[in-house]
């Protein structure tokens, strides 16, 4: 007796297993896009179950990049990346999940403002001090005489330290 899809997913959402649960999310995927309207909802139930944060957020992702452009399931794989992107640790992989959302949205729609507004929404790194700059090129020298195997050395770069470093309070 073959098990079925279903009662897959059913087991992997009782166990909670990861690996069950991205198994099952991915076979339903694959048949939704062969086709298979009816296992849509158990695709959207299974990777809102994923435990991870970073799963759920590349489920969804591959639910947009392989849909139809303009359907019904591209739009609701892009609300659930950007419904999920916030639970997302790192703030880069914020800004790539943003950028997913923008990409694969409807021009214009509201999840595309929605993406789109995001990233500004994070915090910006603080630029760069003075003395922080010519500590970094005292170090690791510019990026062209690391290439080139020419840097300062650490006497060169003294001067520069000293004469930025009254900015730096």
């Amino acid at each position: 007796m073959t098990v079925s899809i279903l009662e897959k997913s059913a087991r992997a959402l009782l166990t909670k297993n990861p690996q069950d649960l991205k198994a099952v999310a991915d076979r339903l995927l694959t048949l939704v896009l062969n086709g298979g309207s009816k296992f849509t909802a158990p695709f959207f139930i299974v990777a809102d179950a994923l435990p991870d944060a970073a799963a759920r957020v590349e489920a969804y992702r591959d639910a947009a990049r392989y849909s139809a452009s303009g359907s019904a399931l591209k739009q609701q794989a892009v609300a659930g990346i950007v419904k999920h992107a916030d639970a997302l640790p790192d703030a880069a992989a914020r800004v790539v999940a943003y950028r997913y959302a923008a990409r694969y949205s409807a021009s214009g729609s509201a999840l595309e403002q929605q993406a789109v507004g995001k990233p500004e929404d994070l915090p910006q790194p603080k630029p760069a001090r003075p003395a922080e700059i010519a500590a970094f090129v005292a170090r690791f020298g510019t990026p062209a005489s690391v290439l080139h195997g020419t840097g300062p050395s650490d006497r060169e770069c003294i001067p520069i330290v000293v004469r930025f470093g009254s900015d730096a309070a």
